[in-house]
This record gives C-alpha cells, sequence and structure tokens, in this order.
C-alpha cells in the first residue's frame, strides 16, 4: 500500500508469485495519505493513514476494504487541530488496532485505537508526558493486547502494553543517545501473552544515526517500590534502614534491574545518606541486583513524604513520623459546654516528651487558636485580657475561654515543632433580647421619625454592654425605610449596637400603621407599630423671617419674606400655597409673585417695597391658617437724604472763603431718617457748616433754596475746641 500523486490511498493485492490481482484506490474528498497496512484472517484489510482538506487541520484515517477490494466501512479521529495516522495491526477476533499522534494545542500526544471488525471505535488511548510524544508503530498480541512504541518526550524510545480495554498494563521507556524514535513493534504470538517484545527504530549520538532493536519480556521494570515499612523517629536523629527494589508490573523483585534511582522528600529539613555511619548526603542511590539501602534524616517534625524515582518507571513513596523531642501538647481538661460570652473553667494543658511523659523541663511560650471567628482567650478568668499565647511553666499551664457565637468551636494549642493538643467545646445560646425602648412615634407622610432607640437585654431586663453586633430591621409597610442618621440620611436594613444600644430612624411614604421589626439570627426579636399621617400646616410651627426691618421708602428698596411652613412634628410641607398680605394693603408691593407654591424645603420667598413712610405688619395665608413673623419686629418704610458738605473755613465776615481750617463728614443713614455731622479740628475756631440735600427726601426742611426744584441747602457756625469733636 502506498499513496499516488493525486494523494488518494493506493491499495493493491498480489499473487504470491507477484501478480496483481486487483488495485484499489480511495479518495475521501480531501488529500488522502496512506502509511499503514495489516490483514485479518478472512483475507479483508485495513489500511491507515491521514487525510486533510487544505494542509491545516488533519485527521486519522482508517478504511477497510473486503477481500474483493470493495470498502466495507472508513472512519476519522478528530483529536485535536491536527491528527496523524501511521501504523496498522490486527487480533484473531478481527479487531484492528492503529497508531499516530494528535497536536493539543501546545504539543503532541501519541494516540492508539481500536476497532472492532465492523469499524465501531472500542477504546482511544492517549499518552502523554507533556514533552512532545508521538505513536508510530503498532502491534497486537492473540489475546487482544497492543503495544504501541515511538518518541517519548521528543528523545527517546518508548513501548506500552494496553490491555484489552485500552489500560496501561507496563510501559519502557530507554535513552539510547541524543533523539531516539521507534517505528514499529512486533509481539511474539506465544499462548497467555507471554510472547516477547521487540522494538526497532533508530538512535542518534548526536553525530550520526543507528538502527536499533530492543527485545522485552511481558514483565519489564514497571516500578520502584520501598519495601520497608513507615518509621517514626525524632528531630534530627537517623532512621532506619529504608529499602527500596525494583518491581515489574506483578509486583515481583525484577533481579535483573542495576541502575541509579534519585531521592527527594517533601520536607526542606530531610536529607538522605547511602551509609548510616558515616553520614554522607546524598540524592542518588544505585541499585544492585534490583535493590538498595539508605537511611533518611530531618530537622523538621511533621509527615515528610520521600521518593525514589526513576524516569520511565512509577515513583515509590512513603509517608513517614518526625516528631518533636518535647512530642506534644496536650489539654488535660475536659470538654467544657458554656453559654455564649460565659467565661469557661480553667483549661489546663500540659507540655509532654516523645515517649508521652510530662515534660516537667518545658518552660515556653504556646500559641491558642479557635475555629471560631467570635472565640477570645485570657490566661486568667477574673482579669481578662485577649491573648493568643500562653507561658508554660514546668511543662504545665492553664487559660481561659470565652465565646459570642453559639456552636462548637474546635480549640487548639500549638508550637512549631510539636504535636497541637486540640478539643471540640459547645457554646449555647444565651438568651439575648433585642427590645424597642422608645415609645410608638407619630411621624408625617415621608418626614423621619423621631429617634428609635433599641437595646440588647438579658433575661432580667437589664441592658447588655458587652453586645456590640448587629440586628435586622424589617417593616410591613413596602414604602417604609430607616436611617442610622437623620439628617444625612443613608438607606439601610441593619443597626450596629454599641454597648448595647442603638439609635435609628424611620420614615414611611406610605400613611397609615407600620409594624417595625429589630431581630437577629438566635436572639428574640421585638416588633411595634407606629402611626404614619399625612403631612398638615400648623400655624406655631410655621413662621415669617424678615431679611432686613428697616427700608427706605422710595420704591425700590424692598424687604425678603421667607415664608417657613411646617407640620405639627417640624418637618417641612411642601406643595403648599401662600398668600402674603401686608396691613397696608395696596400701598406696598409684594414680588415677585403672590401666592406662591412651598418648595421641596417647605418654603417660599417673598419681597415686599414701598413709597410710603411707616411701620407695616406682614402675615401670610396658608391651608386656612395665618402665619405671622414670630420672634422678630416687621419692617418700617422710612425716607432718608443723602447730603454732602463743604470744605470748613473760618471767616469774619461772612461767606467770604478763608483758609480751611478742619473739615466736617457725614455718618452712615440712621433708620428714622436723619444723619449726624462730625467735624476734624484743626485749631481752636468758629468754623462755617454748610449741608445740601437733593430730591426728593426732605422737601420742606431747607432754610433755603439753593436751586428750585433741584436741592437745597442749610448752613450753620459752630465754634469747634481741639478738645472737642
Amino acid at each position: 500500500m502506498s499513496y499516488i500523486a493525486t494523494a488518494d490511498y493506493l491499495i493493491l493485492k498480489y499473487t504470491s508469485s507477484g501478480d496483481t490481482i486487483w488495485q484499489k484506490t480511495y479518495d475521501s474528498g480531501n488529500e488522502d495519505y496512506g502509511f499503514g497496512i495489516a490483514v485479518d484472517s478472512s483475507g479483508s484489510v485495513c489500511v491507515n493513514g491521514y487525510s486533510t482538506p487544505d494542509f491545516a487541520a488533519y485527521d486519522i484515517l482508517t478504511v477497510k476494504f473486503d477481500p474483493n477490494g470493495d470498502m466495507l466501512w472508513a472512519r476519522t479521529f478528530d483529536g485535536g487541530p491536527s491528527d496523524f495516522g501511521y501504523k496498522t495491526a490486527v487480533d484473531p477476533a478481527g479487531c484492528f488496532y492503529v497508531s499516530g499522534y494528535s497536536f493539543n494545542g501546545t504539543d503532541n500526544d501519541a494516540v492508539a485505537i481500536k476497532y472492532d471488525s465492523s469499524g465501531n471505535s472500542l477504546w482511544v488511548k492517549i499518552y502523554s508526558t507533556g514533552g512532545g510524544d508521538y505513536g508510530y508503530g503498532i502491534d497486537a498480541d492473540p489475546e487482544g493486547n497492543a503495544y504501541l512504541t515511538g518518541q517519548v518526550n521528543d528523545a527517546d524510545f518508548f513501548l506500552i502494553k494496553l490491555n484489552t480495554s485500552g489500560d496501561s498494563v507496563w510501559q519502557a521507556v530507554y535513552d539510547a543517545g541524543s533523539t531516539d524514535k521507534g517505528f514499529d513493534a512486533v509481539v511474539e504470538g506465544s499462548p497467555a501473552g507471554a510472547g516477547n517484545v521487540y522494538m526497532f527504530g533508530y538512535a542518534s549520538n548526536g553525530l550520526s544515526y543507528d538502527f536499533f532493536t530492543i527485545k522485552y519480556d511481558q514483565h519489564p521494570v514497571a516500578a520502584l517500590k520501598i519495601t520497608s515499612l513507615p518509621f517514626s523517629i525524632t528531630q534530627n536523629s537517623t532512621s532506619t534502614a529504608i529499602t527500596v527494589q525494583a518491581v515489574d508490573d506483578t509486583g515481583a523483585l525484577d533481579a535483573s534491574f542495576s541502575g541509579t534511582a534519585a531521592l527527594v522528600t517533601s520536607s526542606p529539613g530531610g536529607r538522605f545518606s547511602a551509609t548510616f555511619a558515616p553520614w554522607s548526603d546524598t540524592t542518588e542511590i544505585t541499585l544492585s541486583s534490583g535493590a538498595a539501602v539508605f537511611y533518611y534524616v530531618d530537622s523538621e517534625t511533621g509527615n515528610p513524604v520521600i521518593t525514589a524515582y526513576r524516569e520511565s518507571l512509577i515513583a515509590g513513596s512513603q509517608a513517614e513520623t518526625i516528631i518533636s523531642p518535647t512530642g506534644s501538647l496536650v489539654i488535660l481538661s475536659g470538654q467544657f459546654s458554656i453559654r455564649q460570652k460565659d467565661i469557661s473553667p480553667a483549661i489546663e494543658i500540659e507540655a509532654r516528651d516523645y515517649t508521652g511523659a510530662k515534660d516537667t523541663s518545658f518552660n515556653g511560650t504556646v500559641c491558642l487558636f479557635t475555629s471560631s471567628q467570635e472565640g477570645r482567650f485570657s490566661a486568667s478568668g477574673i482579669n481578662w485580657a485577649d491573648t493568643t499565647v500562653i507561658t508554660l511553666s514546668s511543662g504545665y499551664g492553664v487559660f481561659y475561654y470565652t465565646d459570642r457565637e453559639t456552636g462548637n468551636p474546635a480549640i487548639s494549642v500549638y508550637r512549631e515543632g510539636m504535636a497541637e493538643g486540640s478539643q471540640v467545646e459547645t457554646i449555647t445560646v444565651r438568651n439575648v433580647f433585642i427590645k424597642i425602648v422608645s415609645p410608638p412615634f407619630t411621624a408625617s407622610l415621608n418626614n423621619p421619625s423621631p429617634g428609635i432607640t433599641v437595646q440588647a437585654q438579658d433575661e432580667t431586663g437589664a441592658r447588655d454592654l458587652t453586645f456590640d453586633s448587629t440586628c435586622a430591621l424589617l417593616t410591613s409597610s413596602p414604602a417604609g425605610r430607616f436611617s442610622a442618621d437623620k439628617n444625612a440620611w443613608a438607606d439601610t436594613t441593619e443597626v450596629t449596637f454599641m454597648s448595647g444600644a442603638a439609635v435609628l430612624y424611620y420614615k414611611d411614604g406610605q400613611a397609615g400603621n407600620p409594624v417595625i421589626t429589630v431581630t437577629r439570627y438566635t436572639l428574640h426579636a421585638d416588633t411595634q407599630t407606629e402611626t404614619v399621617v399625612l403631612p398638615s400646616v400648623n400655624a406655631f410651627a410655621s413662621y415669617l423671617r424678615m431679611s432686613k426691618v428697616k427700608i427706605q421708602a422710595d420704591g425700590v428698596d424692598a424687604v425678603t419674606v421667607l415664608a417657613n411652613i411646617f407640620d405639627t412634628f417640624g418637618n417641612p410641607v411642601p406643595g403648599e400655597t401662600v398668600t402674603l398680605i401686608t396691613s397696608r394693603g395696596n400701598s406696598d408691593s409684594v414680588g415677585p409673585s403672590n401666592p406662591q407654591v412651598t418648595d421641596a424645603n417647605g418654603q417660599s420667598t417673598f419681597t415686599v417695597s414701598s413709597q410710603y413712610m411707616g411701620a407695616c405688619t406682614i402675615t401670610a395665608a396658608c391651608a386656612g391658617l395665618t402665619v405671622t413673623e414670630n420672634m422678630l419686629n416687621n419692617p418700617s418704610f422710612e425716607q432718608s437724604f443723602s447730603g454732602e458738605t463743604t470744605a470748613s473755613w473760618w471767616d469774619f465776615t461772612g461767606d467770604n472763603p478763608g483758609q480751611h481750617t478742619g473739615s466736617w463728614s457725614w455718618t452712615e443713614n440712621v433708620a428714622d431718617g436723619a444723619r449726624a455731622m462730625v467735624h476734624s479740628c484743626l485749631s481752636n475756631n468758629d468754623n462755617y457748616l454748610q449741608a445740601q440735600w437733593v430730591k426728593p427726601y426732605r422737601p420742606t426742611y431747607p432754610v433755603y433754596t439753593a436751586t428750585p426744584d433741584v436741592s437745597y441747602l442749610v448752613s450753620q457756625f459752630a465754634r469747634t475746641e481741639l478738645s472737642s469733636g
């Protein structure tokens, strides 16, 4: 069997004289390459190879023909991006075996497949070491065992025996040089699978390639086995002799094996030696007649796993025991049962040596551990102080335990290098009641309630000052919400206690009588029925505020009025209509609009101006009620003036200008319309003062008119002294 230029399978059958009986091709529709062929006892032919549609993806292709060359069935195997088929073998039952390899996306794995005479796949064996494995040759013995050969780890011969179910019976790896590759295997047809197996291929020494043939019996060395019993020794002491043997697949010693084996331990403090004395560290031993002896020592306590291994053989491992010369820590006290937060009886512990006797020479610290997140330890049951370490004196110590959680916590005492002591205790429920201690409240819709005080109490009703956990908050209203802060509201469904108490707040978007509940798992819950009403304006809680109370009566200057509308509970009432009313009616102007609707803070802002002097009383009408200014005075509209002074001077003859001796200045406006003048003196002299006002502020006041219908002027002599101002 070969392949032709059009890449189809080509099978030819010849007579014993070399005459062609028939010639057949097989075309799967792809590029097909045939490599292996086998003929069963009936004369049927099975060929194996691979097929590819695009030279990018490949599948193993196996085809069976009857004795006349007619195709009976064709099977493909797709185990990954690329699968390549090579050799074919057949057993007396008519089952066919094919070899090949499959690319797994990283490297190649060897493949063996068994088909029955009808082309049904009986098993698929994938052999992988993780380093590039190829299946090239295959054969079968009369009992239906298969022998797959090829290359392992891109470098060495391998041969693996598979039973009738495809399970590995034994395997052998041989390194003859830098690159070794097995191409075929043949098994002798002796009964009971006792025939020898031959593998051939080529081996490279790095310079050239040579034919290479290996003969195996049916029970080659399969494993290394530690046959001595597991041991227990103290730190830094030498073990008894440890025996390792090379055994075949039946577990029998293979006395023909001579070779080395590597030794490893899982302990960083472990070491090996081939001799008891003198000691010489090693990581390798040599087996002679299939056996070797070695010794072990370890500076660490624990259960190290020691292993003897050799490439291609199953490793032998065994767990040993290394104990401290001190030995262990033991809890002497019996198991106890206490309630949550109660203190246990004294818990006694003892240090013992490796013989189990009390070690009175031990004076040191040990660590305490509990499986409960809420468990705590103390060296004293009276003056409690949390600790995780206690000191033993003469090998003896005492500690105490408490736990906030119920259950069965495991407590342990341990020290590095010593076996720990542990014990399971019982923590039962402590009757803690979660109580709402503040009275039922009435709150308005969507507004916070008064503070709701919750306490953790014991059976007597006393506050449990040790309770610092949380409790869940529930309400029967779908619109109800809780917060731990009234002003910086943040929805929550739990509250945290401090020294057994907590305060929370509630608001509800639905009027009615919601039932609120405070609860915690394993504790007693409490409920309370509250009242949520629609908000209504309260005249006593509502008020007006004026930004200033004395305003110029010029029709421009204005007082700002802030109407604050609140309900009975002091909460703002949004969406209410407010009408501002002044006692002087149309003499005053109200803006920017009147009436107005309160905003989300229950407020409306107005301005009031007037050209008429006099006091003004301002009120507001809202929801049929009258809201007033209840703290400060109502505003007063008054006239003022602006004026200016000329420079002062002294002169005996009146209005003739003279030398200036000082200056006059105006104060700020005052509420009653008057302004004061202040003189700054330079010497004792008579001074002349004049002031001028501009209309329309005081039209009837001036002594004479300086400029008719525009301004007014008044003048006066004044005697000033340096001592006066």
